[in-house]
Order: C-alpha cells, then sequence, then structure tokens
C-alpha cells in the first residue's frame, strides 16, 4: 500500500470513529468502525477476485441496500443514538468518497473501485444521499420501535422487492413502468410480514403494507428514498398507536 493511500485510508477511519463516538461514545465508535472496515475489506477482497461482477451493478446496490438497513434497524433496536451516529457517520464517509473520487485515481484512494462496482458510484449519488438523510430524519423524528421497524421496512420492503423485480419481473406496472407486479406482490408481502411481528396485528399491518407499498409504486420525479421509511413512521404512528 502506497503512503498516499495509507493516510487517505487513515483519514477515512479517524474521520469515522471521531463522529460516532458523538453519538455512542468512543469505545462502541471504535468496535462500529472497525467492525465496518473489516466488512468493506471482505467485499474489497470479493472484488478483486470478481465474485462482485461489473455487469450488476444495479443488483448489487439493492444487495448492500438489504444488508446494511438490516444491521442498521437491528442495532438501532435497542439504542436508537446507535443508528443515527451510523447514518451520520456513513454520510460523512459518502461525500468524502464522492469528492475523492474526482480528485484522484482509483489506485490512489481506497475503494473507491468497489463504492463503483458496488453500485454506489456517482451515477447513483444522489439516491445513497436521500435514504442516508431519509434514515437520519427518521431517526430524529420518531422513537423506538417505530424507527427502527421504518428503517427495516425501507430495507427489506424496498429492497427485497426492487431486487426480486429486477431478477423475476415480468409484468410492468401500467402507471409506472419502472415497477413490476412481481417485485410489488413480494414487497407487500414482505412489509406485512414484518409489521405483523413488530405489532402483532394482522389486519393494521395489512393496512399499513398495502398503503406503504402503494407510495413505493408511485411514478414521482424524486426518488422514493427521500420519503420511504418517513412514511412508514407516519403510517406506524397514526394506525398503530
Amino acid at each position: 500500500m502506497s503512503s498516499k493511500k495509507a493516510f487517505t485510508l487513515l483519514c477515512f477511519l479517524v474521520a469515522a470513529v471521531l463522529i460516532l463516538s458523538l453519538f455512542v461514545g468512543i469505545e462502541l465508535g471504535i468496535l462500529l468502525v472497525f467492525s465496518g472496515f473489516l466488512a468493506v475489506s471482505t467485499a474489497e477482497a470479493l472484488r478483486r477476485t470478481n465474485v462482485i461482477s461489473n455487469e450488476s451493478k444495479r443488483l448489487n446496490l439493492k444487495v448492500v441496500h438489504i444488508v446494511a438497513g438490516v444491521l442498521l434497524g437491528f442495532l438501532s433496536l435497542e439504542e436508537e443514538k446507535i443508528g443515527l451516529g451510523v447514518v451520520f457517520t456513513s454520510l460523512i464517509i459518502y461525500i468524502a468518497y464522492l469528492y475523492f473520487s474526482d480528485n484522484v485515481t482509483k489506485e490512489e484512494t481506497p475503494y473507491i473501485s468497489l463504492f463503483e462496482e458496488l453500485g454506489l458510484g456517482q451515477k447513483t449519488a444522489s439516491n445513497v444521499i436521500l435514504g442516508l438523510v431519509s434514515i437520519a430524519l427518521t431517526y430524529l423524528l420518531f422513537e423506538n420501535p417505530i424507527s427502527s421497524t421504518s428503517i427495516l421496512a425501507f430495507a427489506l420492503g424496498d429492497g427485497i422487492g426492487g431486487l426480486f423485480g429486477r431478477l423475476y419481473g415480468k409484468t410492468r406496472l401500467p402507471y409506472n413502468k419502472n415497477k413490476t407486479v412481481e417485485g410489488t406482490a413480494l414487497e407487500l408481502i414482505t412489509l406485512t410480514i414484518l409489521f405483523l411481528i413488530a405489532t402483532k396485528s394482522p389486519f393494521k399491518s395489512l393496512l399499513v403494507a398495502i398503503l406503504l407499498t402503494s407510495y413505493e409504486t408511485l411514478p414521482l420525479p424524486i426518488s422514493d428514498n427521500l420519503f420511504y421509511s418517513l412514511i412508514a413512521g407516519i403510517l406506524q404512528l397514526l394506525i398503530f398507536q
């Protein structure tokens, strides 16, 4: 590893630890950052062996969406500050990544090529940032378990439905050609099960799932990532409380 690359990596890690420690304390901050670093390093190793293919960036992005969202949701079930800290840290690091990707080569800065091949490159920057902002607002506006359940809904409902639709979807929705009947149906089922586990209320769970899935299928001029978890929180607050 070159000295420039090592220094850049160190800056990433120190900045992440400092930001996260404001929310969860220095010891847990260090643990979470280096756990994340280990996960990214593993993904980078997989990329080098071509397990992560360049041809499936959009699918890779959905997988990252699901895995990261589920981990975040479960991490914050006991303590919202952990989730909020991780989100703010991720947002700062991602913005730093976008800066570095414009100013240095992939060889000089760690993980730029990994970010690109996972579908997290500049073409999807607005969606990634909007998703992180939405999650941060969800933590700020709602208390547990609503906030964590909303994040899990964003990860599992939107993520699994989107991934299944891309892989197996055949029938396009008449009012939104970017969505499929198959993906939408699985999203509805996934959300219903999630809310049923969280609330033990079958009818209300189905109602919230239908409304949230309906929102996600709308042909909006802006990415639904910005409002998904927020709407999930509002619906839970109105229907379950």
